[in-house]
């Protein structure tokens, strides 16, 4: 199994190679196509594997979901603008996606995750099917992604974002499947804790997590839908 493991990590830091930017500016910034430290790194250099008599000390989830403040000029999504509403996810909805949708905080399963399904999400080609993941990690940066969940859990399109400048500083075009007992740590020479977590819980389930000091969301409702609740 630790070999596998590795193998895993080896694979996808081969693969994984953040997007550069050929133009900047704002669609950048919202779309997530630039990167800034991550633009030759592989995810491999993100993830650590524990040993499983080592897992009970590192499995140590914050339980929290995403509690930022929208701003108060913060508009409603233009689900127009895009086909996949994965992207709608910058600026506001990434700092405090509960003002505008409900959510599963903390922490999501194999069997929660398929309770999405259900949801109606826009999402497209590889994502559709897929939950969004809101991540804030242990230094303050706000992320995204898209969760698929077969035989293991996978990150589609891993966006993480400057929490100041709202600019693009890691992403991972190339899917990213996680093995048990992985720690994720998306800051870089952020020494303290680790932003995901991938199980086994103490009860044995393959879960998904904040680690400690991050906070963790999935929404349940689509945007681009009615009946939603206003930022305001």
């Amino acid at each position: 199994m630790k070999r596998i493991r590795q193998c895993i990590g080896l694979v996808a830091g081969v693969l994984a190679v953040a997007a550069g930017c050929a133009g900047g500016g704002k669609l950048a910034r919202d779309m997530g196509i630039a990167a800034g430290e991550g633009a030759l790194s592989g995810f491999g250099d993100y993830v650590t594997y524990r040993e499983e008599n080592q897992w009970g000390s590192a499995w140590n989830p914050s339980g929290r979901g995403v509690e930022g403040v929208a701003s108060r000029a913060a508009k409603e999504p233009d689900c127009g603008a895009v086909e996949d509403e994965s992207l709608l996810y910058v600026g506001d909805l990434l700092r405090s996606p509960g003002s505008y949708v409900s959510t599963i905080d903390g922490e999501i399963d194999a069997a929660a995750w398929k309770t999405l399904h259900t949801t109606g999400l826009r999402l497209t080609g590889a994502h559709k099917g897929g939950a969004i993941g809101i991540l804030h990690t242990t230094a303050g940066r706000h992320a995204r992604f898209v969760l698929q969940w077969g035989e293991q859990p996978q990150l589609q399109d891993l966006t993480v974002y400057n929490q100041e400048t709202g600019e693009v500083v890691l992403r991972f075009e190339v899917p990213m499947p996680l093995a048990p007992h992985a720690l994720v740590n998306l800051d870089k020479g952020e020494t303290e804790g680790f932003d995901l977590l991938f199980g086994p819980d103490p009860d044995g389930r393959p879960t998904l997590a904040a680690g400690d000091g991050a906070e963790l969301s999935f929404p349940i409702a689509s945007l681009c839908k009615t009946g939603k609740r206003a930022a305001w």
